[in-house]
């Protein structure tokens, strides 16, 4: 009777056993469903969210992406564009609003390996400098405004310009941009230059005459070179003119000054009134020197300007 009790007693807490180890093994289970459901959901909304990341509506060929997958040096994206482009009529504000999106991908795809700035010449005066140098060609839009619309590929000094960037050559942005990273991060060292859609390969232009020019030629797209050519002329000849008469007038009255001291016969005076005299030549022939510079400068750039034969967008 006492073996019975006692082999009961004992049996109890074993059954009791059991069922804690049944309900601990089944909310071990439960708990890695419940784990496992969560863990998933987190990698979901990873992926989701790195779809999400890439830039809505841009899709880098194969070629693109190669390139840029294998970058070992930085390469820098440079766009020269109005920071409002509110302001932009509205074929270049959409324009330059997918502009902005192809580089952000690029920057993204490139991951580390490429870094898109942008910069408005008629606002920055450093940007416009650097424009300048880049040989970015200004334009007037639809408005009236100047704008600068280009972009330079970078890698150090080894620098490439594609300008002036145009909706109506939107389609071969992509391949430009591309071809011009892989030269300028290529090994052997090729020589920068300027993507342009003119035969010629542009030079440095000079922003302030460029920006000149185009608010004394607000419809240069339709004015032939010759016309603004001549106007140009014109207008230096007639300042020319205007020099030479003033430094005429100073040299007559210097000269004076000179026939004075030669007839107080006084040494000191006539060598200080031919210090003078050639003083007054120096600087009057500097002038102009320098009209006649600046006019050809200016004939230069109209000429550049001239590459673009109607505004990116009209």
């Amino acid at each position: 009777m006492n073996k019975k009790n006692l082999k009961s007693d004992f049996s109890f807490p074993t059954r009791a056993s059991a069922r804690t180890g049944l309900l601990v093994i089944l909310a071990l289970v439960v708990g890695l469903a419940v784990g496992g459901v969560w863990y998933w959901r987190l990698s979901k909304s990873h992926v989701e969210e790195s779809v999400e990341a890439a830039t809505p509506g841009v899709v880098l060929s194969q070629t693109t992406t190669r390139i840029l997958a294998g970058l070992d040096t930085t390469i820098n994206l440079s766009l020269f564009a109005p920071a409002d482009v509110s302001a932009l009529p509205a074929t270049l504000n959409g324009f330059v609003t997918r502009v902005e999106s192809l580089l952000a991908e690029y920057e993204r795809v490139a991951a580390g390996k490429l870094r898109v700035t942008k910069c408005d010449p008629q606002s920055d005066a450093a940007a416009k400098a650097a424009a300048g140098v880049a040989g970015i060609v200004p334009f007037a839009s639809e408005n009236g405004e100047i704008v600068y619309l280009g972009l330079t590929v970078g890698n150090g000094a080894r620098i490439e310009s594609i300008s002036p960037l145009a909706p109506e050559w939107e389609t071969a942005l992509e391949p430009d941009v591309t071809r011009a990273i892989q030269r300028v991060s290529a090994k052997n060292v090729v020589k920068s230059q300027v993507v342009d859609r003119s035969p010629t390969q542009p030079l440095p232009i000079d922003p302030a005459i460029s920006e000149e020019l185009l608010r004394m030629f607000p419809n240069l797209a339709s004015q032939s070179f010759d016309d603004a050519a001549k106007i140009l002329r014109e207008s230096a000849l007639a300042e020319f003119t205007a020099a030479v008469r003033a430094m005429q007038l100073k040299v007559q009255e210097t000269e004076k000054q000179l026939a004075a001291a030669q007839g107080n016969k006084s040494e000191a005076e006539q060598q200080a009134a031919m210090k003078q005299l050639r003083a007054v030549q120096d600087v009057e022939t500097k002038k102009l020197d320098e009209i006649t510079s600046r006019l050809q400068t200016r004939i230069k750039v109209l000429e550049r300007l001239k590459t673009v034969e109607r505004a990116p967008g009209k």
